[in-house]
């Protein structure tokens, strides 16, 4: 028995019956996406464009250096990649499959941004912004996941123009040597305090009290508080004994600034007396890299009454942020930008932070660097308490806090929230101390006395 079967001429079909060939990997293209696929992609890719397109507006808005606007390039980079591929989408070019592929790989990564700046901010946004970014982030991983089965050659090309893209490594290499790290990390500022005698007057010693701040860092360090004091000890304080929970007391890492070390004759907050207090950082204060500034002043110390003098230096100190505004701390608040003139009299006003413990107070609005952090990084504030007076603190003293709004007004209970925002904004806290004991050899005219005046 035989079977005939008839061809026909250069059409690839048998008699009667025309063939469907399938479609090569390398030859496949957005055209051949079935109709409600290929629409679906096209309203994808057009919201893409429109709001990554909008991203990059806003950022150009807020930047403020020349570093900075890298984000905003990068941003119109995506957006306009987007608005290719829905171009060749819609005219069905043979380019259509890569360009979509690029710009679907840039989503992803933008959404990875999104999410490592928001899990570095104090509050999540998983159920805001970021989810609805890693929400876009995971479409697009599907439509790479489908596309990416067909690319075949494409990818090869891709390949190829990644290499060609090498030379920029060291470029990018060179941005986070010289900008990104150095302001991702904390001010590096070594502070020196020195108190020593220059003279005497009969039974008073004229000492130097000396601060030396130097930023050994490349990048701008923000003086956002600092203040200076000198207390002194009497002669008559009653001795101790090193009892375990003195001895305790005097070690205990956990205290902080409430820690006070163990002498058989103490030298406590509660024996202290101030004999000197000043503010040495005013709005606007910073160290440039490599610079260097010195405070000081003569304070008097009667040998008669004080056995022994302290000077104690604290200061807040951050990498170099755009600030957008500085406000007074308690309701009514007042703008050093939009009324000055009231800022300046209600920041001197003292405020009771807790029982018999009073303050000045202000807030440091940061500003955002870009429009990812303008939207998740829940604008940070920086809050500097100046203890004037306090039962547990050896007044003067600063305490900062950085964080969200509620976080700084209940400090003690969002802990975590305080340290996430510090991270996210690099700030240190520094302080240095100096003692000075009054010899016989510092009093013209007669010996240490220990009467009273």
């Amino acid at each position: 028995m035989q079977v005939k079967l008839e061809v026909g001429a250069g059409n690839g079909s048998v008699e009667g019956r025309p063939s469907v060939a399938p479609v090569a990997d390398s030859e496949f293209g957005i055209g051949d996406l079935s109709r409600p696929l290929r629409g679906m992609l096209i309203v994808w890719v057009g919201l893409c464009t429109a709001v990554v397109l909008w991203l990059a507006f806003e950022n150009a808005t807020l930047t403020t250096e020349v570093w900075d606007l890298i984000g905003t390039v990068l941003l119109f980079g995506i957006g306009i990649t987007c608005a290719l591929a829905l171009v060749a989408i819609l005219r069905r070019s043979t380019s259509a499959l890569i360009v979509t592929l690029v710009s679907q790989l840039f989503i992803i990564t933008l959404a990875g941004y999104v999410w490592l700046v928001d899990h570095r901010s104090p509050v999540s946004q998983l159920l805001g912004v970021t989810g609805v970014a890693l929400a876009a982030g995971a479409i697009s991983v599907l439509w790479v996941c489908h596309l990416g089965r067909h690319a075949g050659s494409a990818v090869t090309k891709g390949a190829a123009l990644v290499a060609a893209l090498f030379p920029l490594v060291g470029l990018a290499q060179f941005w986070m040597q010289t900008d990104y790290l150095p302001r991702s990390s904390r001010p590096l500022v070594n502070v020196q305090a020195e108190l020593t005698p220059m003279g005497s007057s009969g039974p008073i010693v004229h000492a130097l009290a000396k601060v030396t701040l130097h930023n050994r860092g490349t990048v701008q360090a923000d003086m956002r508080g600092g203040v200076m004091g000198v207390v002194s000890f009497p002669r008559d304080t009653p001795t101790r004994e090193p009892t375990r929970d003195a001895v305790a007391a005097g070690v205990n890492p956990f205290l902080g600034f409430a820690g006070v070390d163990f002498r058989l004759q103490p030298s406590g907050y509660d024996e202290s007396r101030l004999l000197y207090a000043e503010n040495f950082a005013s709005l606007g204060t910073f160290l440039a890299p490599g610079g260097t500034e010195v405070y000081q002043a003569i304070v008097d110390i009667d040998t008669r009454v004080d056995r022994l003098a302290r000077l104690s230096v604290y200061g807040v100190l951050v990498t170099q942020r755009a600030v957008e505004d500085t406000m007074t701390c308690y309701d009514p608040q007042y703008s050093y930008t939009y009324d000055s003139i009231e800022f300046q009299l209600n920041a001197r006003q003292s405020h009771e932070w807790m029982p018999g413990t009073h303050v000045l107070c202000s807030d440091t609005q940061i500003a955002s660097t870009g429009v990812v952090h303008d939207l998740v990084s829940d604008h940070p504030v920086l809050r500097v308490l100046h203890v004037i007076d306090s039962p547990f603190l050896d007044a003067p003293v600063i305490l900062p806090f950085f964080g969200t709004r509620d976080a700084i007004e209940d400090p003690l209970s969002h802990i975590d929230s305080l340290d996430k925002g510090e991270k996210a904004n690099p700030s240190t806290m520094i302080w240095a101390s100096a003692e000075y004991a009054p010899s016989d050899a510092d009093v013209s005219g007669g010996a240490v006395s220990g009467g009273k005046p």
